[in-house]
């Protein structure tokens, strides 16, 4: 596998191991998840050009929020979000 594959690979993993954090709440999966996605990241520095190392640090620092706002609010409507929730009373 070449360099910038296995990086991409790498954040790629790493997003789906933080993905499955949410369903299967251990917090081991995200320290691997985010080890994941720093290796990911360093390794385009060390195979690609600078520049290819800045651009996937950007795209990284502003999907990743996006990714867990969205994570976030739509959470509570999984069925295992909605379990931790008390029903209003009426």
């Amino acid at each position: 596998m070449e360099g910038l594959s296995l990086a991409y690979a790498l954040i790629g993993i790493g997003a789906v191991l933080l993905l499955a954090e949410l369903l299967i709440p251990t917090g081991v999966l995200f320290i691997i998840g985010l080890l994941a996605v720093i290796g990911g990241v360093a390794l385009t520095f060390t195979y690609g050009e600078t520049s290819t190392g800045f651009i996937t640090l950007i795209v990284v620092l502003i999907a990743f929020p996006l990714a867990i706002s969205v994570g976030l609010w739509l959470y509570p409507k999984l069925p295992m979000g909605s379990q931790g929730r008390v029903a209003p009373k009426e």
